[in-house]
């Protein structure tokens, strides 16, 4: 289907006002494939919660909300980051998950960069966040040998990444 992605720009440019001169002059952009209805993202897993998400079609044992779990809309960015599910164990399966367009869209509103999270330390006590996001060097497809062997850098662009955890997770 084709949808209106003024809605998606417009919450990636606001939010990636908010962080400042940090990003100054770069591109924030959300790499979704989505529709008026839902947001897909990524995931890498190990083969048991892979397994146990798929048979359930939902998050269940082994995966736990306590940790937190970074999603991408950028299917590209994903596979760099796990090494196309080579990169380890932990890291074998990439799943996709379609997110309701209203859920997506409001976890987005309600997120807090990650440098301004408060530290580690203060997780347990419950005084955290539950949804962080960071703007990270979107990549394309083709590159050199070694670790660039399938992707490339887009020079000024940065991509979505969220970090959910607790009952936002969910």
């Amino acid at each position: 289907s084709i949808a209106d992605s003024g809605a998606l720009l417009a919450l990636a440019r606001s939010h990636c006002a908010t962080m400042g001169s940090r990003h100054c002059g770069r591109i924030c952009e959300i790499r979704a494939v989505y529709s008026t209805d839902t947001v897909r993202v990524y995931q890498a897993y190990n083969h048991a919660i892979a397994d146990a998400a798929i048979a359930a079609q939902a998050f269940v044992a082994p995966w736990s909300n306590s940790r937190m779990t970074w999603v991408k809309p950028s299917f590209v960015w994903m596979g760099y980051r796990c090494g196309w599910a080579s990169k380890d164990a932990n890291q074998a399966r990439v799943l996709a998950v379609d997110l309701h367009r209203g859920a997506f869209d409001e976890m987005l509103r309600g997120t807090i960069p990650v440098a301004a999270q408060p530290p580690r330390s203060a997780w347990a006590a419950g005084s955290c966040d539950d949804i962080v996001v960071q703007w990270d060097p979107e990549r394309a497809l083709g590159g050199a040998c070694g670790r660039e062997g399938r992707t490339h850098q887009i020079s000024g662009v940065r991509s979505l990444q969220m970090g959910v955890r607790g009952t936002t997770a969910d």
